[in-house]
């Protein structure tokens, strides 16, 4: 129950970059966007401003802490340890959230060199990269200590509550399910998914059969003082 977000990129060298290319379709010259996460060509239906908005709007929406206390509470209701998912969780949406790359993109600390600086920006004098840099650090440090606080205090209230907890993503998936949802029958990966979950199942069966069957044959042997 954890998820990350990209932006359907047609990486260079990849067979969608390819048959774009062929087709004439313009795509950003610029190989530093082609990192998941930015516009690099026309989408069909939206503009690259509201591709971004939909983008951004996604990881604020699975994030935000109504959602991030459902899914500890389903964490903590299916038996998983509350704690590792709640880093999973923070170490997730920070990056995101507060440096503005994806979660796969960073790490414990971000350094910047003041000489790493693309051909058309001015290289910035001592001054000004380290005091900027500086108050950066302190500030984005500021806001990773806020946001895993508020995690803390909703891992909190969820250990605190003692009432069973219930909802639609925790509940079974009924066979006939797998035949009717969108989510198990709209591509070809799902359909296969659902054709190797019941393949593992039918192999399964015969076996808990006689397994059952076996059980019931069991008969407890009398003591000799109960015998007649």
């Amino acid at each position: 129950d954890l998820l990350e977000f990209f932006i359907l990129t047609p990486l260079p060298g990849s067979a969608d970059h390819k048959k774009l290319y062929l087709a004439g379709v313009e795509m950003d010259r610029d190989l530093n966007k082609y990192d998941l996460t930015q516009p690099t060509t026309r989408h069909p239906l939206m503009s690259n401003e509201e591709l971004m908005g939909t983008y951004q709007r996604a990881w604020q929406l699975y994030f935000s802490p109504e959602h991030v206390e459902t899914i500890l509470r389903r964490t903590k209701e299916s038996g998983y340890n509350l704690r590792n998912m709640m880093m999973k969780l923070f170490s997730f949406e920070a990056p995101a959230r507060i440096e503005g790359i994806h979660p796969l993109e960073a790490g414990i600390f971000r350094r910047k060199y003041r000489r790493d600086r693309r051909p058309e920006l001015p290289v910035e004098t001592p001054s000004v990269f380290y005091v900027r840099f500086g108050l950066e650090i302190l500030c984005k440090a500021w806001r990773y200590a806020r946001m895993y606080w508020r995690y803390r205090s909703i891992v909190k209230r969820v250990e605190r509550d003692t009432a069973p907890y219930s909802d639609l993503a925790l509940t079974p998936v009924q066979d006939h399910e797998l035949d009717n949802l969108e989510i198990y029958t709209s591509t070809r990966g799902a359909a296969e998914v659902v054709e190797k979950f019941r393949r593992r199942h039918a192999e399964r069966s015969p076996t808990d059969h006689r397994r059952q069957n076996e059980e019931k044959k069991i008969e407890i042997p009398c003591s000799s003082d109960d015998s007649p």
